[in-house]
């Protein structure tokens, strides 16, 4: 990569994971010369890890619009850079096992026809055609996207490295940023080990990091990390390059292919917060220590499933860290506490699907001022001063690993870290019987 620091910038970049080097790919793709810090080597902390499933159906009609975009963008970025980066266009298949989820399906369905991405639904027997080795009998339906697919997170990012690069973004590896230059309440550079940049833009885009980052700056980041788990099996004679990615989202699992193997994966209705005492400084392309016990109800769920999976090897027990937020939705956009801040985190485990949108979105925010899109459920401003609590945070992130599968209904109400902020009256409203949401 590049070996010196400049002494300016128009946008520094904090953080080489997928998020920061799409937005630096993006930037440089309109001109801006921006610079990206990266305290290891580029996508060394949650991003390598990754699934890479690439879906685009989301909340909002921009949003599904930024998931095309992301879809697109990968389908393309290979021709650009001359970089390989594993994208298969496999198709995703959700399937129902409850007639809430089937309503939910249906609904997705038409969602999908007003964003023009074409999808079906299948029958328990068209769904036994593609996934052969699963049980069917108690599913009710499934919905097929055959325009989504997988992607190898590793390479991807260096593919829009790559492409930056070409078009004038700096890239440094191996350079910690030690804080922000602030005068008089606006950013005015970023010091780092190996000298000061000055600049009045920098995005914060640190993934786990970016809490105990913000906080010391005097800017609330409600997030941390919390521990995810998957497994993959000894080599499939018979499964597909082109298997379709498979999510059973009552069960908490997600299905596909990699590398002829079966990767398996489950997010839990309660996760395990990590690193509460610091994430160790030498943290780069790391696995923590798989817990068996935390991950068994998910697991005995995949071996019912799939009940040939007793008599297979399980080549890889995977374990490793992603940064989830109090709502479950990331954060992006200015820092209401700092002008010149910009944040793109908290990904919660979609950060390589959203990398596309969230790229060009912050482009937009850094050069114009405001994105082309709606992003108002993303807004960083919606984060509350308590919330910069980092007990807080550890104790919500882990339920908010539940949400990534969960169902979600209006007036929804979370059980993890109560009673942070009260009103003078709580204790006697709480005699008079008050219910508190």
């Amino acid at each position: 990569m590049t070996s010196k620091l400049p002494n300016s910038a128009p946008v520094v970049i904090i953080g080489g994971g997928i998020c920061g080097v799409s937005t630096l790919y993006h930037l440089a793709k309109r001109g801006v010369n921006a610079v990206l810090l990266e305290r290891r080597k580029i996508a060394s902390g949650t991003t390598w890890h990754a699934a890479g499933i690439v879906g685009q159906l989301r909340d909002s009609s921009s949003q599904t619009e930024l998931g095309k975009y992301t879809a697109r963008l990968f389908r393309d970025l290979e021709e650009e850079t001359g970089q390989a980066t594993g994208y298969k266009q496999n198709g995703t298949i959700n399937v129902a096992l409850s007639h809430v989820r089937q309503e939910q399906l249906l609904r997705t369905h038409d969602h999908a026809a007003r964003m023009d991405v074409e999808s079906f639904i299948l029958p328990p027997a068209e769904l036994a055609e593609k996934w052969p080795w699963i049980l069917t009998d108690d599913i009710k339906s499934a919905l097929y996207v055959p325009s989504n697919g997988q992607v190898n997170p590793l390479d991807v990012t260096t593919a829009l490295s790559k492409g930056a690069r070409a078009q004038g973004g700096l890239l440094f590896e191996h350079t910690t940023v030690t804080s922000l230059v602030v005068r008089d309440g606006k950013v005015s550079g970023v010091e780092t080990d190996q000298g000061t940049i000055a600049t009045d833009k920098v995005l914060l885009a640190g993934g786990m990091w970016s809490h105990l980052f913000a906080k010391a700056h005097g800017v609330t980041v409600p997030l941390h990390a919390c521990e995810h788990y998957y497994i993959v099996t000894e080599p499939m004679a018979d499964l597909p390059s082109d298997q379709p990615i498979l999510n059973i989202s009552e069960e908490r699992t997600y299905w596909k292919e990699d590398a002829g193997k079966l990767l398996i994966g489950g997010f839990e209705a309660q996760g395990k917060a990590w690193a509460k005492d610091g994430i160790p400084s030498s943290f780069e392309f790391d696995e923590l220590p798989f817990d068996m016990e935390q991950a068994e109800p998910e697991l005995e769920l995949m071996f019912a499933r799939m009940p040939a999976l007793s008599g297979m090897g399980i080549q890889t027990f995977f374990c490793g860290p992603e940064s989830f937020t109090p709502d479950g939705r990331p954060y992006m956009g200015p820092a209401p506490e700092l002008e010149g801040l910009f944040l793109a985190t908290g990904m919660n485990s979609n950060g390589i699907l959203n990398s596309g949108g969230v790229g060009l979105t912050l482009a937009e925010w850094l050069i114009d001022g405001a994105p082309s899109r709606s992003m108002s459920p993303l807004l960083a401003s919606r984060a509350h001063p308590f919330q910069a609590n980092t007990a807080y945070n550890q104790e919500r992130a882990a339920e908010s690993v539940g949400f990534h599968y969960g169902l979600h209904w209006l007036g929804h109400q979370v059980l993890s870290a109560r009673g942070v902020r009260r009103v003078p009256l709580h204790d006697q409203l709480t005699k008079a019987g008050a219910a508190f949401a």
